[in-house]
């Protein structure tokens, strides 16, 4: 019966063991691959430009420095007023963990003469 006993112990022990195991590496996963921002349109018309996109595992995201909200699938859109020239837009994603992703476009907006 002692035997019995001790194959039982080290088989739950073992079942347990790999559980918790296979639950942390299951939770981490977010953690490993980190916020992701996707830009799916860009759409320029005259001074305005129109974003829109998805992120996924966020936290908060910035356009410009400016805090953007997503819906609960995590899609955004926004529109910024482009000053005549070169203009250079940030996105930024920062995580639960504070890791970052960011995410750059360039745009040119002709001066209109008036």
């Amino acid at each position: 019966m002692s035997t019995f006993r001790k194959r039982l112990t080290l088989t739950l022990s073992f079942i347990v063991l790999t559980g918790l195991v296979s639950y942390g590496i299951y939770q981490a996963r977010a953690y490993l691959r980190g916020p992701n921002i996707f830009i799916e349109s860009t759409i320029q018309s005259g001074p305005l430009l129109a974003l829109a996109g998805t992120a996924e595992r966020i936290a908060f995201l910035s356009l410009q420095g400016k805090q953007i909200f997503t819906n609960e699938n995590g899609r955004w859109q926004e529109t910024l007023l482009l000053l005549p020239g070169y203009n250079s837009i940030a996105i930024v994603a920062t995580d639960r963990f504070g890791r970052k992703t960011e995410k750059h476009l360039e745009a040119y907006r002709v001066q209109e003469n008036i």
